[in-house]
């Protein structure tokens, strides 16, 4: 399942509108706000801007947080690069601290329905990826999971011409649960799950068999899933934020 990368905005310094977090909810697709297409970055200047946190820092950071602790240390490197592309600037730094604002409204809810469903609960990540926790509708997906219509359908959504369930933030967490829950099944390793989500279970499977290997960094270094080569250093990246948030000071 393909998704909208809607924090590389973040990363990349593209100014988001903030949406006020008390508005009601839409229930049909037609008041949902649309996507901002992501901007190249400009060339010729180094992302690294932001000079606070050395490399060293950032992979002590990584190795301390619980669900990239265990990585390689490829995928720590990975990782690192991908901080240090959003912690870049005070305006990416400050554009984030926004999102996990918004994130903030929806964590009860969020965390609750995670714990009940025995998954981790930073999964909680995963909306500020792929929405910054904005109700939203993208190209074919929608609300704060960015579910496509057919995924939505299959794990119980309503999504038609006069409702689209998606826009129901406690729903569509359900059914991120159930995805989350079967993928965790099928691939028992949480970095695959991850880029699972984004790229759909057929894709992995390809992807995986085409690099001979079980371990998704490596098929990564092997130059499978070019697409969203980027989806998963940046999912971990945001991880790793959401649980040092000191880091966006």
């Amino acid at each position: 399942m393909m998704k909208l990368l809607i924090l590389i905005c973040l990363i990349i310094g593209i100014g988001l509108s903030v949406e006020a977090q008390n508005k009601p909810k839409p229930k049909t697709k037609q008041a949902a706000p649309k996507a901002k297409k992501a901007t190249p970055a400009p060339r010729g200047k180094s992302f690294v801007e932001d000079k606070r946190w050395t490399k060293k820092q950032l992979e002590a950071v990584v190795k301390n947080t619980s669900m990239t602790s265990n990585l390689s240390s490829k995928a720590h490197d990975k990782i690192v690069v991908a901080l240090q592309k959003a912690l870049a600037s005070s305006q990416s730094r400050r554009q984030l601290r926004q999102a996990i604002g918004r994130m903030k409204q929806y964590q009860l809810m969020v965390d609750d329905k995670l714990s009940r469903g025995k998954l981790p609960k930073d999964l909680r990540a995963v909306p500020l990826l792929e929405s910054g926790y904005r109700n939203m509708e993208g190209k074919r997906t929608a609300g704060i999971w960015q579910f496509t219509p057919e995924t939505a359908r299959k794990f119980g959504l309503k999504v038609n011409e006069t409702t689209d369930e998606r826009f129901e933030e406690a729903k569509e967490t359900d059914a991120a649960i159930k995805y989350y829950k079967e993928l965790y099944k099928k691939f028992l390793n949480w970095s695959t799950v991850i880029l699972a989500y984004n790229v759909g279970e057929g894709a992995m499977d390809e992807g995986l068999k085409k690099a001979k290997t079980s371990d998704v960094w490596v098929a990564l270094e092997k130059g499978q899933f070019a697409k969203s080569r980027d989806y998963l250093p940046q999912m971990m990246a945001v991880i790793v934020i959401i649980n040092n948030e000191a880091l966006l000071k």
